[in-house]
């Protein structure tokens, strides 16, 4: 028998706040490292298919469907994107854990047409394969699924390549064509991390208040019954919901 961990927050007011998360199983504060960025660099990767792909939603996801988002969030929002809803759900594993992140926003000037219509995430494929699970646009009340015609580059990022670091990290980059002011865009990934160096372990810090307005933001971890899971919160916010499934 498993339990779920679920924080939800809803923005109703156009209003922010920072609220972090963490599950620890063990503890190691070595593993949360604030980097500055100081140089990127880029360059083109051959797609593997077994590191990156497409796939169905994992049958252990829960889907959310966003609430309306607020028209006077609307003042609060930045760079002409409207964000409707961000969830993230994880299922632990013996030998590592899933994950699934889905993000939905809205373009409502030009501004946001650029950033709007590129998706990207970032991985370490020495221990990590995703498969996005659509990419849907919508506009004037039509939706298209656009994932099927999808062609994904690969991109590797070395954000210290100037110290003489080379970390292997790699970026999938999609880019939508025909993107308008009005669509709004709905895209899910998932996937499996596993654990090299604790395997049986898991730690997570999560954020769920957001600098802008969010229409819903939920976290929600699948958890086995019988293992302590330790849960440390910040800045006074609510307990989590724990069920049974």
């Amino acid at each position: 028998m498993d339990f779920h961990v679920e924080f939800f927050k809803l923005t109703v007011d156009g209003g922010g706040f920072m609220a972090n998360y963490r599950f620890l199983n063990i503890v190691i504060l070595a593993a949360f490292q604030l980097i500055i960025l100081s140089k990127v660099t880029y360059a083109d990767v051959n797609i593997d298919p077994t590191v990156v792909g497409k796939s169905d939603i994992p049958v252990w996801v829960v889907p959310l469907e966003a609430d309306d988002v607020l028209e006077k969030n609307r003042d609060g929002a930045t760079s002409g994107i409207l964000y409707n809803l961000s969830d993230n759900q994880v299922r632990w594993l013996p030998d590592g854990y899933e994950f699934y992140y889905r993000l939905s926003y809205q373009i409502i000037d030009r501004s946001g047409l650029e950033e709007a219509s590129r998706i990207t995430r970032a991985f370490d494929p020495s221990d990590t394969a995703i498969n996005f699970n659509f990419i849907k646009v919508t506009r004037a009340d039509k939706t298209q699924e656009r994932l099927a015609g999808t062609e994904f580059t690969l991109l590797r990022q070395e954000n210290d390549l100037d110290k003489g670091i080379v970390d292997g990290t790699l970026t999938v980059l999609v880019e939508l064509d025909d993107i308008r002011v009005g669509d709004t865009i709905d895209y899910a990934v998932s996937g499996k991390v596993t654990s090299q160096l604790w395997p049986g372990h898991f730690f997570d810090e999560v954020t769920l208040g957001w600098s802008v307005p969010i229409g819903t933001s939920r976290y929600r971890l699948i958890w086995p019954k019988d293992r302590q899971l330790y849960i440390k919160r910040y800045n006074g916010v609510p307990e989590a919901e724990i069920t049974e499934i």
